[in-house]
Order: structure tokens, then sequence, then C-alpha cells
């Protein structure tokens, strides 16, 4: 609180600051505070860090596979990030033209209310 709002909580009750104050402010400290931090290591990464940890471990990937060495690369990133590695997604490719049919199919059943969308 005294890092980003220069607010002693300490002095906070002395001062007459209300507590539904010091709740409001609490709820609004940023992913990297402290407080998270020492609640959950992975929450200090921040949405730009993970998406810059995302594209490092697809090019840590990359080079493992072309360079024919065996096992996985070392991966970074929060442990979610790091643990989904090792998982392998089965993942499917298909023309431009079936996904259009497949969009169509979902639209068609969105529209009708037999999907849900949003």
């Amino acid at each position: 609180m005294r890092r980003y709002y220069g607010l002693d909580l300490w002095r906070a009750r002395a001062d007459g600051v209300p507590a539904w104050h010091v709740a409001d402010l609490a709820d609004a400290l940023p992913p990297d505070c402290a407080v998270d931090r020492a609640e959950d290591p992975d929450g200090a990464w921040s949405r730009t860090d993970v998406l810059i940890a995302v594209v490092e471990n697809t090019l840590l990937d990359l080079a493992y596979g072309l360079s024919g060495a065996k096992g996985a690369p070392p991966r970074v990133g929060p442990r979610w990030l790091r643990e989904a590695g090792k998982r392998r997604l089965r993942t499917r490719h298909m023309k431009a033209s079936d996904m259009d049919a497949q969009l169509a199919r979902f639209a068609s059943a969105a529209k009708e209310g037999r999907v849900k969308v949003g």
C-alpha cells in the first residue's frame, strides 16, 4: 500500500482513513505487488511477461526440433505455463474451405440457440 499509494497501514487508522477505502485500494493493487507475489509467486507474471515466455518457449521448441536434440527444452514462465509444455496438444490441420464450413455450422447452431456464445 505504501509503495503504490503512499498509505501507511499503521497510520491509516489513526489518520481516520475508512476501512472501505483501504479495501478498495487493496483490491486495485497491480498484479506485481508484494502481496500477490507472497500469495502466489507466479502472480508476478504480467500478461506481457507471459506472452514473451510463450514466444520464447515456442522458439526453444523450434530450435530443439531443428537440432534433433532429445528430450524437451527447458521451459520459462509461470508454473502453469512450464507444466503446459509437458503436455503436447494434438492438433489437426484443415483446409480453409473446411474451416469456413465448420464456422458456418457453428454460426447456424448459435443462431438457433443450440450453443451458447460469449
